[in-house]
């Protein structure tokens, strides 16, 4: 196993990758608090606009999810999005993973995502999850 010595005043940012259910949120949680980073799940930006959007019609509305994830450009989202998410009742959780799936599909948005992300973590000491078939540019 091969890794990455660090001192104790480098700042980094930290990207896991892999399939869905395979245990990318336990473990980045589990460095994000070793490390006292934040931890940040792209699952959660689709399932809090599956769920903020879900009287709309996804097919023809994608402009204007994309008009709101470009307001959403710092850490304050960020928080706003997890609070949402985590307040979810079991059944909008469910229904917002259905919507969230729906919503992956779409490049634009992703790429939108992708932006957000790469504006949150130009300060460092954040780790994110994402799935294996999303590409994330990190600073």
């Amino acid at each position: 196993m091969s890794g990455v010595l660090l001192t104790d005043t480098e700042e980094i940012n930290i990207a896991i990758n892999s399939k869905t259910a395979s245990g990318k949120t336990s473990v980045g949680k589990l460095i994000a608090e070793k490390l006292h980073y934040q931890f940040i799940d792209t699952g959660v930006f689709y399932r809090y606009l599956g769920f903020k959007f879900q009287s709309d019609n996804f097919k023809t509305n994608f402009y204007k999810i994309i008009d709101h994830l470009n307001n959403l450009k710092n850490e304050n989202h960020l928080d706003e999005i997890n609070t949402t998410v985590e307040n979810f009742s079991k059944e909008e959780y469910f229904l917002s993973g259905k919507k969230a799936a729906i919503l992956a599909e779409n490049d634009k948005i992703r790429e939108a995502i992708n932006s957000i992300l790469h504006e949150i973590t130009k300060k460092k000491e954040f780790v994110v999850g994402f799935e294996a078939s999303t590409t994330i540019r990190l600073r």
